[in-house]
């Protein structure tokens, strides 16, 4: 994608920002999200995949035991 560019200078002939116009900025900003939403499912997927493997039984199993036991109507102290 061929993107024309306008910069923005200060003062001091410095760039400071860059202006597109609003088709363009538009593809970026689907191209990024698009690129976000791939990322998410291929984590969740990762995620998936130890949870599957056993590793997340594992922990699942961790916290549960790690988890102060309470008893039928006792106070667990939870609130403030």
């Amino acid at each position: 994608m061929e993107i024309e560019r306008k910069y923005i200078i200060d003062e001091s002939n410095h760039k400071v920002a860059v202006q597109v116009d609003i088709e363009t900025f538009t593809k970026i900003e689907e191209t990024l999200e698009n690129y976000g939403l791939i990322q998410l499912m291929q984590a969740q997927e990762h995620d998936d995949e130890l949870f599957h493997r056993g590793w997340g039984k594992k922990r699942m199993r961790h916290v549960i035991d790690d988890a102060p036991q309470i008893t039928a109507g006792e106070d667990p102290g939870w609130h403030t």
